[in-house]
C-alpha cells in the first residue's frame, strides 16, 4: 500500500513539474514573439513610399522651393531633439509599448496630413507629428528588445536582433520606394503620402499585441517623470565621451542628410526618369543592408574603435566625391 502511495506522490511530483515546464515554455514562446513582432513592426514603419521621389513631393505637389525644404528639415530635426528626452521619459515612466504604439500612430496620422494641401503650415503639423512619432519610438524599441531578450535569457544577442531591425526596416524601403515611384509617375504625388498610412496603422495594430516586459519598468515607477528628464540632461552634461559621440553623430547624420536630400536633384540633371527614381532608392538602400549586416562582423574585427568611428565617418564624404565626379563626367 505504502509503495502505492509513493508511486502516486511521483506521478503527481512529476505532473507538476511538467505542468511547470509546459508554462514556462508559454511564457517563453510569447516572449520569443515579441521578437518577430518587432521584426514586423519596424518592416511596416520603414514602408516609406515617398522616399524614392521625397524631394518632388515637396517641390512639384507641394510648391516649396528647396531652402523652404531644409528649413523644414531643420524644423523637424530641432523637434526631435526637443523630445528625444521627454518622450524617452514617457517609455520608461508609463510604458514602452504605449511608447511605440504612439508612435506608431502619430507617424500615420502625420502621412495622412502631409497629403491634404499643399501648404507650409500643414506640413509643420505633419513634421511635427513625424517627429513626435520618431521621438517615441527612437530607443524604445531597443530597449523593448534588450528586455525581452533578458526575460529569455539571452541579452548578448541585443546586437542581432537590432541590426535584423533595422535591416527588416530597409528592406521594407527597398520594396516601397519603387512602389510610390510608380503610383507617383502614373497617379499623383501626394497619393504616394497618403498611402502610407495603411502601413503605418498596421504597425501600430502589431504594437498592441507586444507583450511588456516589466524588467526595468518596476524599479522606476517611483521615479519622478521630470526626474527622468533631468537626469538624461545631467548625464549629457557630464560625460565627456557621451558628449565627444553625441557630436560624431551630429556630424557624420548631418552629411548623410545632405546626401538623402540632394541625390534625387542630381537624377533629375541627369534626365534619369522619373518613374525610375524609387528604383534608384531601393538600389541605396539594398547597399545599406548589406552594410547593416556587416557592421557586426567588421566592429568585431576592429580592436581599435576609435578607428571604426572614423571609418564611419569619413563614408558619406567619399560618397559626395562620387556624386560629384559621376555628374562632371555625364
Amino acid at each position: 500500500m505504502s509503495d502505492l502511495k509513493d508511486c502516486l506522490k511521483k506521478d503527481e511530483v512529476q505532473s507538476q513539474k511538467e505542468k511547470g515546464l509546459q508554462l514556462n515554455c508559454s511564457r517563453l514562446s510569447k516572449w520569443k514573439l515579441n521578437i518577430w513582432k518587432s521584426y514586423l513592426f519596424h518592416f511596416f514603419m520603414g514602408f516609406h513610399l515617398i522616399s524614392g521621389v521625397l524631394l518632388h513631393f515637396f517641390m512639384n505637389w507641394g510648391k516649396l522651393t528647396f531652402i523652404e525644404i531644409m528649413f523644414l528639415q531643420s524644423y523637424f530635426t530641432l523637434m526631435i531633439l526637443l523630445l528625444e528626452i521627454p518622450c524617452g521619459a514617457i517609455a520608461d515612466y508609463l510604458s514602452r509599448k504605449l511608447s511605440l504604439t504612439l508612435g506608431a500612430i502619430s507617424t500615420a496620422l502625420a502621412a495622412l496630413i502631409y497629403g491634404i494641401y499643399p501648404n507650409l503650415l500643414i506640413f509643420l503639423i505633419g513634421e511635427t507629428l513625424w517627429a513626435f512619432g520618431a521621438a517615441l519610438t527612437s530607443g524604445t524599441d531597443q530597449a523593448f528588445i534588450y528586455n525581452t531578450l533578458k526575460k529569455l535569457g539571452k541579452q548578448d544577442e541585443i546586437s542581432k536582433v537590432i541590426a535584423r531591425n533595422r535591416s527588416f526596416m530597409l528592406f521594407a524601403i527597398a520594396i516601397s520606394a519603387p512602389i510610390g515611384s510608380i503610383i507617383a509617375a502614373y497617379l499623383s504625388l501626394n497619393l504616394v503620402m497618403t498611402l502610407m498610412f495603411i502601413p503605418f496603422i498596421i504597425a501600430t495594430l502589431i504594437s498592441l499585441t507586444l507583450k511588456e516586459p516589466k524588467i526595468e519598468l518596476e524599479r522606476k515607477k517611483s521615479d519622478n517623470y521630470f526626474t527622468i528628464i533631468k537626469s538624461g540632461f545631467n548625464e549629457l552634461k557630464k560625460n565627456n565621451i557621451l558628449r565627444l559621440l553625441a557630436l560624431e553623430m551630429i556630424i557624420t547624420e548631418s552629411l548623410v542628410f545632405f546626401l538623402i536630400w540632394t541625390y534625387q536633384l542630381y537624377l533629375e540633371a541627369l534626365n534619369f526618369p522619373f518613374f525610375l527614381f524609387g528604383f534608384v532608392s531601393a538600389a541605396i538602400t539594398i547597399v545599406q543592408i548589406i552594410f547593416n549586416n556587416l557592421v557586426i562582423t567588421l566592429e568585431n574585427k576592429y580592436n581599435n574603435k576609435r578607428r571604426f568611428l572614423q571609418l564611419y565617418t569619413i563614408a558619406p564624404g567619399i560618397g559626395f566625391i562620387l556624386m560629384s565626379v559621376i555628374y562632371y563626367s555625364s
